[in-house]
C-alpha cells in the first residue's frame, strides 16, 4: 500500500513598517485687476476714485502682508505720467480712504486660508488735480507685492 501524506499549503506573511512624509512649504500668489480713473475734463473739480480687486491664495496659516509701490511716484508716492507732465494719486485698503497703503505702509496681519482672498484697493485722486495739466494719457504701474 503506497503511503499517503495528507497535503498542507504553507501561507506565510511578512511584515513592514513604512513611514510617509509630507512638507507643505509656506506660498502665496497673486493677481490684480487693473485700475482706471476713466476719462475726465480738466475743468472737472471734485475728487476722483476708482477701484481694483486684488487677489491673494497662500497656504493655510500663512501671516502675510501686501504692499504697493509706483515705478512712476516711488516709494511712497503714486503717479500717473504723461511725458512730462504727472497726476498724484493715493491707494487706500477702505472704501472711506483712511488707510493708505504705500511700500512701507503695507496691510498686514492677513492670514492665507489656502482660498483665494480678495483685497479691494480704493484709488483717489484730490480734487482740483486736473486743472493744471495738459491733456493726454496718464498711467502708472504698481508693483503690488505679498511677503510672507
Amino acid at each position: 500500500m503506497p503511503l499517503v501524506l495528507p497535503a498542507y499549503a504553507q501561507d506565510g506573511s511578512a511584515t513592514a513598517n513604512m513611514h510617509v512624509t509630507l512638507e507643505v512649504l509656506k506660498s502665496c500668489a497673486i493677481s490684480a485687476e487693473d485700475m482706471d480713473f476713466g476719462q475726465h475734463a480738466s475743468s472737472e473739480t471734485g475728487e476722483l476714485t476708482a477701484d481694483s480687486t486684488v487677489k491673494v491664495t497662500c497656504t493655510s496659516g500663512t501671516d502675510y502682508k501686501l504692499n504697493a509701490t509706483s515705478t512712476k511716484g516711488g516709494e511712497d508716492a503714486f503717479t500717473l505720467v504723461s511725458g512730462s507732465s504727472s497726476v498724484a494719486y493715493n491707494l487706500y485698503t477702505d472704501n472711506a480712504k483712511t488707510q493708505q497703503v504705500t511700500s512701507t505702509t503695507p496691510i498686514d496681519n492677513m492670514t492665507g486660508t489656502g482660498n483665494e482672498q480678495e483685497i479691494t484697493l480704493y484709488g483717489k485722486i484730490a480734487s482740483g488735480a486736473l486743472a493744471q495739466v495738459p491733456a493726454g494719457t496718464y498711467e502708472d504701474d504698481v508693483t503690488l507685492q505679498v511677503t510672507y
